[in-house]
Parts: structure tokens; sequence; C-alpha cells
């Protein structure tokens, strides 16, 4: 069922050039060459938005053959996705304790979507919300890129009122804008707390 989606969204971001990429490399040498693949020829937002089509990874609404780029309803639904996503690469390699920054972004999305959140059409697949097994929220992703610009559906993370939107292409932010930081903190075992961090 497809929808007309206009409203604003939160998502949280590495920095085009973060840090955390230096564990990928042996030097700074390196570093550098990686920073300028990976942020590409775009500055500002527009290497925000386009990242995640320059460099699909798998999630739940795709295998990784495709990039697509998440964004949330709110701040708090932002954060417990981004949190429990982060989680798993720090508890997978014993992270020690730790503060990491995200980039906030407030997007701006308009266009065409198909319509998955279940208080709106009950007929949904259960299984594209299924915790850890994306196999059939991807398969459905592969079935509906070709016909809509987006999905929009409800946070596997954030039950009490999380929705998302997954875009499958960047024309479906029709704004965007840095508008600060968020801080998460890391215990050595999961995500204890998130800072809002705004400049001055």
């Amino acid at each position: 069922m497809k929808c007309a989606l206009d409203a604003n969204y939160v998502r949280l971001a590495f920095a085009p050039h973060s840090t955390l990429l230096f564990t990928f490399v042996d030097g700074e040498h390196e570093m550098r060459e990686l920073a300028g693949v990976v942020g590409g020829s775009s500055t500002g937002v527009d290497a925000y938005i386009e990242r995640p089509f320059a460099f699909p990874v798998a999630s739940r609404f795709s295998t990784g053959a495709y990039g697509v780029l998440y964004a949330a309803n709110s701040i708090h639904t932002a954060v417990r996705e981004t949190a429990y996503h982060l989680a798993q690469f720090f508890a997978s390699g014993n992270a020690p304790e730790s503060e990491r920054r995200r980039t906030r972004l407030r997007l701006r999305m308009r266009g065409t979507v198909e319509e998955l959140r279940r208080a709106n059409n009950p007929r949904v697949d259960p299984a594209i919300y299924d915790p850890n097994d994306y196999a059939s929220a991807q398969r459905l992703g592969a079935q509906l890129r070709p016909k809509r610009l987006g999905v929009g559906f409800d946070s596997v993370r954030n039950l009490h009122g999380g929705t998302c939107v997954g875009a499958f292409t960047p024309s479906l932010v029709a704004r965007a804008a840095i508008v600060g930081e968020m801080s998460l903190v890391w215990n050595g075992r999961r995500f204890t707390e998130a800072h809002d961090i705004t400049p001055i």
C-alpha cells in the first residue's frame, strides 16, 4: 500500500571522516586515502546523504546489493536504533569503555513510499519485523525498490511509538541539515547514556 510521505525525520550518522576508520587501516597515509573514498566528492550534508548509497551494507531492507538511508521519527527512536546496531559491532570486538559521537541530521522526507506501519496497514507480514532475521524484509525491500522511493515502517528498537523511514534513493530527501551531535556512552557491555550536543 503506497502513501505520500512529507515529514521531518532524524538521522544519527558517522562523520564522513570519522576516526573510527583508523580501525580498518595501517597508518595515517591509508587513513587519508580511505577517508577520501568514503567521503566521496560531496561535502557538507550531501556527503551524509550520499554515503549509504555509494557504500551499501546489509540492513533490514537490503542484502547489501543496494543502499538504504534510514531515519527515525524522533531523536529517542534514532538513539535506540543507532545504539542497538552499534552495540552489535562493539560487543563482537570487546570494545572498551568509550564515548561515541554521531552527527545529528534533520531530514525532510518527501515522496511516495510503501506504507508498512502496522497501525495503517494491518496486512503487513509480521515476519518483516523479526528482531534478528532480516530475510523476509530484505525480500520485500528488493520487490519494492523498483516501485517506491522508500518504505515507512515501525521501529523494532523503540516499540513505544517509534517509526522509521528507509529511503531507496537520495531523491526522497527533500531537505537536509546538520543540527548538532549526539554522544553515546558505552560502558564495555552496552550503551548506557545519550547526550545531545548542540553548537554554541
